[in-house]
Parts: C-alpha cells; structure tokens; sequence
C-alpha cells in the first residue's frame, strides 16, 4: 500500500477535482443548464456563445489539471501549486469570459436590423 501525505492528497484532489470539472464542462457544453459550465450574461444570451465558451474552458481546466497532477508527481511544493491553481483558475475564467462575448457579439452582429418605417 502507497502511503501519500496530506499535502500530497490535497494537491491530488485538486487536480482530479480539475480534472472532473474539465470532462463535466466539455460533456455539457452543447446545451446551456443552470448547474455545470460557464454560467454569465453572454452565455445565457446566445447558445453559440455558451458552447463555445464551455468548450474552451472544459479544454483548459483539463489541461490545468494535468499540470498540477505533473507537479504533484513531481514533487513540487504545495505553495508552487497553490499559485498554479489560482493562475491558472484566474487564466481559465478570464479566456472563458473573453471568447463568450466575442461569440455573442459577433452573432450580434450578423443579425439583420431592425427595418426602418
């Protein structure tokens, strides 16, 4: 039996925690729900932007958690992978957010205008 210590587990259920989150975005992403994925106002607003926002978000929370899993195995110290998780959350919401309003805006824009009277 393999003996792992706390800060061991801890980083471990972070990064399977990253890790189940990612899948769970990505297997969700085609429909917008009120539980799992990238829930804000240009998401809720335009279908295209929710899949395609929840589609880059599932694919950076995996890859996020395949490197604090890389660190873990490593042994990199848990300070290291605290500043990992928060960068890399803080990263993962901010390019989220970014390509859900750029998809809302442009679908924005290829809706036709109102015809004057």
């Amino acid at each position: 039996m393999v003996k792992v210590d706390a800060q061991t587990a801890v980083e471990l259920f972070a990064g399977l925690s990253l890790l189940i989150a990612g899948v769970m975005t990505l297997a969700f992403r085609n429909r917008p729900n009120s539980l799992i994925g990238v829930r804000m106002g240009y998401t809720y607003m335009s279908e295209e932007a929710w899949r395609k926002a929840n589609t880059a978000g599932g694919a950076l929370l995996l890859g996020l958690s395949g490197i604090l899993l890389a660190m873990t195995a490593a042994g990199v110290s848990m300070t290291t992978c605290t500043l990992v998780l928060l960068g890399g959350v803080l990263t993962v919401v901010g390019i989220s957010s970014m390509v859900a309003r750029k998809a809302y805006e442009i679908e924005e824009m290829s809706t036709e205008a109102p015809k004057s009277r």
